[in-house]
């Protein structure tokens, strides 16, 4: 007895050549509130940059932990997802771990790798949240109490100058030169770009959440030149 097969034909690919960079995704620990601050966060880096948003959903208020979905048109690369929310397994993380992921779901046609990359890369500078500060602040209590015992004139009237590595531990130093006096808004740190692990959360926070001018080091000649007329201009001692 003959039996007669059938197979699916194999689904059609179409191949485009250049294709942009398609996923990529970053993890912070943080509190609900932190999540959701990420998000926003993450809307107003990805506007600034020409995504335009489509949609948003959120999760209810009362889930135990954050979760949204937005949806992106960029021009120069096409259809893009972002999610903030839990680990899909919880059994590697704890309570307050959360991930962000940025995907690529429909490249535009002759997409830019570039312009991919550079949305990609908004995820890595996401500010240290209010509960990674935290658990960095609590290993420093001999420098929190050596600015207390300083002063809060010791250093003011000054506009600083600082180069500094951007690891976990410049949060330290930057909660006592403020708790000494020196004023973030009069201050220039030189990136000098050593690759560390918090590099890019460290350098988000002092960009985005103090406002410190950060200057790169190839630029390090003008960097100063600016730093000295700046605080010249606002009657500091640089």
């Amino acid at each position: 007895m003959s039996q007669r097969i059938t197979t699916r034909p194999e689904p059609a690919w179409h191949a485009q050549a250049g294709l942009p960079p398609l996923t990529h995704q970053m993890t912070f620990r943080g509190t609900r509130a932190d999540a959701r601050q990420a998000l926003g966060h993450y809307l107003a880096k990805l506007q600034h940059r020409s995504a335009d948003l489509v949609s948003l959903v959120t999760a209810p208020e009362d889930d135990t932990a954050f979760a949204a979905q937005a949806h992106f048109e960029s021009p120069a690369v096409g259809k893009i997802v972002l999610s903030v929310s839990a680990p899909a397994n919880a059994a590697y993380a704890d309570a307050h771990s959360y991930v962000a992921a940025l995907t690529v779901t429909d490249a535009a046609p002759g997409a830019d790798a570039e312009a991919a990359r550079t949305l990609f890369r908004q995820l890595d500078l996401l500010p240290l949240t209010s509960l990674e500060l935290t658990d960095v602040r609590r290993q420093f209590p001999l420098t929190q109490q050596f600015a207390a015992s300083c002063g809060p004139t010791a250093l003011a009237g000054h506009a600083y100058f600082l180069a500094i590595h951007h690891m976990t531990d410049f949060v330290a130093m930057m909660d006592a030169l403020t708790a000494m006096g020196a004023d973030p808004q009069h201050m220039t740190i030189l990136d000098k770009g050593y690759p560390y692990t918090q590099r890019d959360r460290v350098d988000g926070w002092l960009r985005d959440t103090l406002r410190i001018h950060v200057d790169l080091y190839p630029d390090r000649i003008d960097s100063i030149g600016a730093h000295i007329e700046r605080a010249r201009a606002s009657g500091l001692k640089p």
